[in-house]
């Protein structure tokens, strides 16, 4: 074996690639399974909050950059979401109602 087919052989693509959604869920899916017993001032992983929540992790950082989501905190080595403060969030867009519109142009969509 040469030594660029060593190098080849060594650096996959598959070590640059980004970790898909559900690899990311898989290793906070006991945080996820309790989600409901913690306290608000537990601190999360924003993978978490978009999974309740069922948002992609782009939505995430687009809802933060918005300021609908409240800013990520940097605990130890990575940003965590506050869930006291990410409820009190949640809770007063649920009350202001959502002022989404829907995009279908069919009639019963829109009805709806």
């Amino acid at each position: 074996m040469s030594a660029e087919e060593a190098i080849a052989a060594a650096v996959t693509p598959k070590q640059w690639r980004v970790p898909s959604k559900n690899t990311l869920i898989a290793r906070n899916i006991e945080v996820i399974k309790h989600f409901d017993q913690l306290p608000d001032s537990a601190n999360v992983a924003l993978e978490v909050c978009c999974a309740v929540d069922g948002v992609s992790i782009a939505t995430g950082f687009r809802l933060i950059q918005r300021g609908i989501w409240p800013a990520l905190e940097k605990t130890g080595t990575k940003p965590k979401m506050n869930l006291g403060k990410w409820r009190r969030a949640r809770a007063a867009l649920a009350a202001a109602g959502s002022r989404r519109k829907s995009r279908s142009t069919k009639p019963e969509a829109i009805a709806a």
